[in-house]
């Protein structure tokens, strides 16, 4: 079988029913790109649920792009509002063909720790100096973002956070 993710760049229009207690329609409805960017991002997380949903049922899936994106569109979405993002392969595989699975990064290579209470977004020539003192006391291992306003004890409650992990 083959599935077609896409998503729906309205997606604004069913905001009232699935975020009820703040109209949010306005965000989106009338800035088309940062509907887009938003669909095309949060279609692309909910597709790494179904990824993973398949292979929870024992099912192969593998993940294709690099097709002819246009006439896919067209072929099954024209005249809508959906946006096909990518394919994924779904069934069974002879073990014998199956490649294992590919060697990643280490944790350490991809993953660098930054506090965004830390970072002066509003004034961007103290942003590397924050950065610097940032690293002398958490060091460069793993981006934590706290949004700017965090409550007290935040920065200990991160720290404690990043000593558990591996």
């Amino acid at each position: 079988m083959v599935a077609i993710l896409a998503h729906d760049v309205e997606f604004w229009r069913y905001l009232p029913r699935l975020h009820p207690h703040r109209d949010a329609t306005g965000w989106f409805k009338h800035a088309l790109a940062v509907a887009r960017d938003t669909a095309y991002r949060n279609g692309t997380l909910q597709a790494a649920y179904f990824i993973v949903a398949v292979r929870a049922l024992g099912a192969d899936i593998g993940a294709v792009s690099g097709f002819d994106m246009a006439a896919v569109q067209a072929a099954f979405f024209a005249g809508t509002t959906l946006e096909a993002n990518f394919i994924c392969n779904i069934g069974y595989g002879d073990p014998v063909n199956l490649m294992p699975r590919l060697p990643g990064l280490r944790f350490e290579e991809i993953v660098h720790k930054v506090c965004m209470r830390c970072v002066a977004w509003r004034r961007p020539n103290t942003v590397s100096s924050h950065l610097r003192s940032v690293s002398k006391h958490a060091g460069p291992r793993f981006i934590a973002a706290s949004r700017p306003g965090a409550p007290q004890g935040y920065h200990r409650r991160l720290q404690t956070v990043q000593n558990h992990l591996p």
